[in-house]
């Protein structure tokens, strides 16, 4: 029995090159899991937004990002540029998405009473750019190499990398609801 010609493929990818396309992931990934571990507590607690409207604000921006995931995938698959289908989208999501990340955490003092406005819309924007980097670059690698066993090590590794900052969530978390007991 003959195996396909692209699982045939002796491509073999060197560790450099698979460590320096996961470390790309990270800063997304790193910014969502802040996020979810963080935000709810942040405006509650300290920008007293009330947790409906933080649970609107939050369903919103997932709604909106149901919507732009598969039209950014849509976009990068049909992208004919010089330097590439997806590297473009690199560069136009990362900064602004750092920049969104960082001001939905600052929001203005002079904002009071609108804070749900503020976070939907700052938030939203923040996962959509994220998104126009994220998106990319999970079908990147799948054209990085065409040998199936090589694909399966590049997402072992990108999500590899991506482990230390998803256990650093679970152990906020954990540390959440070990304050939580001690305060009863």
């Amino acid at each position: 029995m003959e195996q396909d010609p692209v699982t045939r493929s002796r491509e073999v990818l060197r560790w450099p090159v698979l460590i320096s396309f996961a470390l790309a992931s990270a800063a997304p990934t790193l910014a969502h899991e802040f996020c979810g571990t963080f935000l709810l507590i942040f405006y509650t607690d300290h920008i007293g937004l009330d947790p409906t409207w933080l649970g609107c604000a939050l369903l919103i921006r997932m709604l909106i990002d149901a919507f732009v995931d598969p039209a950014i995938g849509h976009l990068s698959d049909r992208t004919t540029l010089r330097t590439g289908r997806r590297r473009p989208y690199f560069l136009i999501g990362s900064l602004p998405g750092t920049l969104l990340f960082f001001l939905v955490f600052c929001p203005p003092r002079n904002v009071i009473g609108n804070q749900f406005w503020y976070l939907m819309i700052v938030s939203s924007l923040m996962v959509v750019f994220l998104s126009v980097t994220e998106i990319p670059h999970m079908a990147m690698s799948f054209e990085i190499t065409t040998n199936t066993k090589e694909r399966l090590r590049v997402m072992g590794v990108r999500n590899f990398v991506a482990l230390p900052q998803n256990l650093w969530k679970r152990n906020e978390e954990g540390e959440e609801e070990r304050r939580e007991e001690s305060l009863e």
